[in-house]
Order: structure tokens, then sequence, then C-alpha cells
């Protein structure tokens, strides 16, 4: 990325900053914050990746909604029977207690 130091510091002695400061601070910005920004591009790819890595976040999250619900249908049908039994045991034994007192 290309910065223009000199326009930096020429910007700072028109608004009442000492030469040799605007330079310094120009150099010290060229040096030390610059570098550490990203450009355009880097910013773009980076968006990308992520739009990519959100896209398959979607797509495993539909396979383990899709998992989940069988799962869940089964343990239903399964409660189901259970729930079965337990009310054909119950009727059974209120049935021998009507039969038997």
């Amino acid at each position: 990325m290309a910065i223009d130091t000199l326009g930096f510091s020429k910007y700072l002695e028109e608004h009442g900053v000492a030469r040799a400061q605007a330079e310094a601070h120009a150099e010290a910005a060229n040096l030390f914050l610059f570098p550490q920004l990203a450009t355009t591009a880097e910013l773009d790819g980076a968006k990308s990746e992520l739009k990519s890595d959100i896209g398959q976040l979607k797509a495993d999250l539909a396979g383990t909604e899709t998992s989940l619900r069988a799962e869940i249908a089964k343990l239903e049908a399964t409660m189901t029977m259970r729930t079965i039994a337990i009310v054909g045991s119950l009727n059974a034994v209120l049935f021998a207690l009507l039969k038997f007192t």
C-alpha cells in the first residue's frame, strides 16, 4: 500500500505543526501504523473467506437440524409406545382389582 508521507507531513505543516515534527509524524506513521493497515484486496479476500465459512456453517447446521429432527421423531415413537404399554398395564391392574374385589 503506497502512502503519501510527503502529503501527510505537508498537511500537518499547513495545520500548524512544525516541519520537523510533521516529518517525524509522517515517518513514524509510515514505519509503525501503515504496515498494519489492510489493503482493499486483503479485506475483500477476508470477506470472501467469511462468506464461504458462513455458507459452510449454514450447511452444517441444516444437517444437524435434520439429524436432530430424526432423533426426536424416534424418541417420540418410543415414548408413545411406552405410554401405550403403561396405560395398558394400568388398565389390566384396574380390571383385575375390579374383578377380584
